[in-house]
């Protein structure tokens, strides 16, 4: 949800999680079990936000999939901001537009609605990214 609400607000922050949260229990009723299973999801999240940035600190290399869909976009902006000082190798496949299938045509807003054969497919498109290039998106 990086394409909502205050964008330069780290991801981490008491901001975005009460953004979340306001948006998620919207017009419903809340409790404190609800409140508690948000909280646990926060606190999944934020873990696995530091095995990645364990992983980045290790030299691993990175994929990164993304698409035209603007909360994407945010993501990718957001995640170059991170690897601005990493030295990884990294690399970005970007949804396509459509696919040209036997009997027509086939065309995704995001990467969770392609099938796994246009995974495979996108990964001959996939392209290093520069130094430049982090540079330029963690800007935007």
């Amino acid at each position: 949800m990086l394409d909502i609400g205050d964008i330069s607000q780290p991801v981490e922050s008491d901001y975005r999680y009460e953004l979340i949260q306001s948006l998620y229990f919207q017009n419903q009723w809340k409790d404190d079990e609800d409140d508690e299973e948000f909280e646990d999801n926060k606190n999944i999240y934020l873990q696995e936000l530091n095995l990645f940035k364990d992983f980045l600190h290790k030299g691993e290399k990175i994929r990164i999939w993304y698409s035209d869909a603007p909360y994407s976009r945010c993501g990718l902006y957001w995640l170059c901001s991170l690897l601005e000082n990493i030295d990884n190798e990294k690399y970005i496949v970007k949804l396509p537009e459509y696919f040209v299938l036997k009997d027509g045509i086939a065309s995704y807003e995001n990467w969770n609605e392609a099938s796994e054969e246009h995974f495979l497919e996108c990964l001959a498109y996939e392209k290093k990214l520069a130094k430049q290039d982090i540079l330029y998106f963690a800007r935007q």
